[in-house]
């Protein structure tokens, strides 16, 4: 029976864990399971915003002169996580 997983990533691309998680989604998929969504070095939107980082879009949206989230980084939604989550079978942390 296949199962639905999501995997969390809260290491940067080179590392270990990064790694870790790229073999554990490949042998998911060659298991045939279903691998719903990577959430891979994701700030959230509302907490980065009350703390005043801003990606370029949003710089460029509030017309700032520039931007300041990490590079790597993307601003998601509390809510694409916890819907997404929410679907899942197994949520996985690496």
């Amino acid at each position: 029976m296949s199962q639905n997983f999501v995997l969390i990533v809260n290491s940067s691309p080179q590392s270990q864990g990064a790694y870790s998680a790229f073999k554990f989604a490949t042998a998911l998929l060659e298991q045939g399971q279903t691998l719903s969504q990577v959430f891979e070095l994701i700030t959230c939107v509302a907490a980065s915003l009350r703390r005043g980082v801003v990606d370029s879009d949003l710089a460029s949206d509030q017309q700032l002169a520039s931007s300041n989230l990490a590079s790597g980084f993307r601003l998601g939604g509390l809510g694409e996580f916890v819907t997404t989550s929410a679907n899942a079978d197994k949520l996985v942390q690496f």
